[in-house]
C-alpha cells in the first residue's frame, strides 16, 4: 500500500470521504484553471515576444558585424566610391528588421494585454516609449530629425532596451518552468482523486460480500 492509499484509507469514509472528494474537484479546477491560463500566456504572448527577441537579437548582432567587417576592410584604406555606404546601408538593413520586430511586438501587445503580468507593465511601457520615439524622432537611416539639443535632453534612443530583452527572456522561461509544475500538481491530485474512487468501490464490494 502505498502512501496516497494509505492516507486516504486513514481518512476514508462517510463525511470525510466526502469533503475530500470535494476538495480534490476544487483543487482540480483550481489548477486546470491556472495551467489554462499559463498556457494562453504563453501561446498568445510571451512565447511570440520571445520569438521576435531572438530574431530582433540576431539582426542587431549582424548589424554589428556588418560594421566591424567594414572597420577590418576599409579603416585606413583606400576603396572604391560608396563601398564604404554600401556596407552602412546593408547595417541599416538589418536594423529595418528590429524595427519591423518592434512592431510585430506592439501588435501582440496590443491583441494580447489582458495576458501580461502586472509587473511587467512599466517594461512593456519602457519598449512601447522608444518604439514610438524612434518612429517619431528618427529617419530611415537612423539619423535624429530634430534638433540635437533636443535629443539630448529626452535622452537617447534605443531599438530596443535590454531590459526589455533580458524581461521577457525572464518570464517566458519561468512561465514554462510554471506550467511544469502546475502540470505536476494536477497530476498528483488526479492520482489522489483517483486513488479514492478506487478506495471507495474496493471498500463498498468488500461490504457486499459481509452482508
Amino acid at each position: 500500500m502505498d502512501a496516497t492509499t494509505l492516507i486516504v484509507s486513514f481518512l476514508g469514509g462517510g463525511i470525510t470521504s466526502a469533503i475530500i472528494t470535494q476538495i480534490c474537484v476544487w483543487k482540480q479546477n483550481e489548477y486546470k484553471e491556472s495551467k489554462r491560463f499559463l498556457e494562453e500566456q504563453i501561446k498568445k504572448l510571451y512565447g511570440p515576444m520571445r520569438w521576435h527577441i531572438s530574431l530582433s537579437e540576431k539582426a542587431i548582432e549582424l548589424s554589428k558585424n556588418t560594421l566591424d567587417a567594414g572597420d577590418k576592410v576599409f579603416l585606413g584604406k583606400e576603396c572604391a566610391d560608396g563601398e564604404v555606404d554600401k556596407t552602412i546601408d546593408i547595417s541599416n538593413e538589418y536594423l529595418k528588421l528590429v524595427k519591423y520586430n518592434n512592431t510585430k511586438m506592439l501588435e501582440i501587445l496590443n491583441d494580447n494585454y489582458s495576458y501580461v503580468d502586472l509587473d511587467d507593465i512599466d517594461i512593456f511601457n519602457l519598449f512601447y516609449e522608444h518604439y514610438i520615439r524612434l518612429i517619431t524622432e528618427c529617419n530611415e537611416k537612423g539619423g535624429i530629425k530634430g534638433p540635437l539639443e533636443i535629443y539630448r535632453i529626452m535622452g537617447e534612443i534605443s531599438f530596443i532596451r535590454p531590459e526589455v530583452i533580458s524581461r521577457i527572456k525572464e518570464k517566458f522561461l519561468s512561465k514554462r518552468e510554471e506550467l511544469l509544475r502546475e502540470w505536476s500538481v494536477l497530476e498528483l491530485i488526479n492520482n489522489l482523486f483517483n486513488c479514492k474512487h478506487k478506495y471507495t468501490k474496493s471498500t463498498k464490494a468488500t461490504e457486499k460480500v459481509e452482508t
